[in-house]
């Protein structure tokens, strides 16, 4: 939206790597090796002049051996074409993240950990496993055989160095560590495979996406159960198998999250529900209505003096609050 000094003009790729911006001066990485190759998406621009300017950085991503996809409208198909990208019209899109705790490196709860049993030691499948196992159902339930057939499936991996080990996404598949996720949501989905944490799952059904929830820990698990609840979405819970029976969980996974995703992308119910909770959020008031319910509380306590919400909130043990999506005794509320 700002007007940026015009740039001078870059080397070819080939010669010179750019490390600093001719626009803010700011670090850039330096290229890929040349032998590493890429799927690179422009998802969602929807007008020539949004398009008109990736146009020669596909073609050149192309020509250095990239994969590269659009989805835009048809009459960009020749400008896009031109530059061996692949089109995409009119097709499902299938967003999938599990998150950026399990994807991460935390020693209790990351990508290698195990959730602690009973008896507070590690089992069951590590966060790798698990989020494995979830985007291959993805690619079971959506993969095509050529790019430009069948679903865009756009899976953000995460952090780590190698996130699909030796899962091969199929070649309508874009995998990237991070996703525009809200962007995309705004825009629509036909489906979304979410670890179900609290932004995700608000974001989602904020935007009338239907859910595929596939908890990992905590606050997960209660959205994963409220998705189905409020008729929005699917739930997979995770598996907890015994030592020795991991690879028929994450086999027996893997099916079921590819068939609550086939399910919750082609039943209209999954869509209309989501829909009536994007409704209710987005008339439920927003910040300027939680500024109010605060200020009303604090002004009721005691006029403002310390102490007060506190003791408002010790007065809702004994009643329920109202949300826009369901009915929370203020014991949850509280928690």
């Amino acid at each position: 939206q700002r007007r940026l000094p015009r740039a001078p003009p870059l080397p070819p790729l080939e010669q010179k790597a750019m490390t600093t911006s001719p626009v803010t001066g700011a670090e850039a990485p330096a290229s890929a090796p040349a032998s590493q190759k890429f799927t690179i998406g422009f998802v969602f621009p929807m007008l020539s002049g949004h398009i008109n300017p990736s146009l020669a950085v596909a073609r050149s991503l192309v020509a250095d051996g990239h994969a590269v996809h659009y989805v835009a409208r048809e009459q960009m198909r020749k400008a896009i074409e031109d530059t061996g990208a692949v089109l995409h019209i009119d097709a499902e899109v299938v967003l999938a993240t599990m998150g950026t705790v399990l994807t991460g490196d935390s020693p209790d709860i990351g990508w290698e950990a195990r959730p602690a049993g009973a008896d507070g030691q590690p089992r069951g499948l590590r966060s790798r496993e698990l989020c494995r196992a979830a985007w291959a159902g993805v690619f079971d339930a959506f993969g095509s055989e050529s790019a430009d057939k069948g679903a865009l499936i756009l899976v953000a991996v995460g952090p780590q160095a190698d996130p699909l080990g030796d899962l091969k996404p199929p070649p309508n598949a874009v995998c990237l560590p991070t996703l525009p996720q809200v962007d995309i949501l705004r825009v629509g989905v036909d489906v979304f495979l979410t670890h179900g944490g609290q932004n995700s799952f608000s974001e989602g059904l904020a935007n009338g996406a239907p859910l595929v929830v596939c908890p990992g820990f905590g606050d997960q698990v209660e959205n994963a159960c409220r998705a189905e609840s409020l008729g929005a979405g699917l739930q997979v819970p995770r598996p907890d198998p015994d030592e020795g029976a991991e690879a028929d969980a994450i086999s027996e996974y893997r099916r079921a999250v590819a068939q609550a995703l086939a399910r919750a992308a082609s039943e209209p119910s999954f869509k209309a529900a989501a829909g009536k909770c994007m409704d209710r959020l987005r008339s439920a008031g927003g910040v300027p209505r939680a500024v109010a319910l605060i200020a009303a509380a604090a002004a009721n306590g005691g006029n403002g003096a310390p102490g007060a919400a506190v003791a408002e909130g010790d007065a809702c043990k004994r009643r329920k609050f109202s949300s826009p999506l369901h009915d929370v005794s203020s014991e949850a509320v509280r928690a």
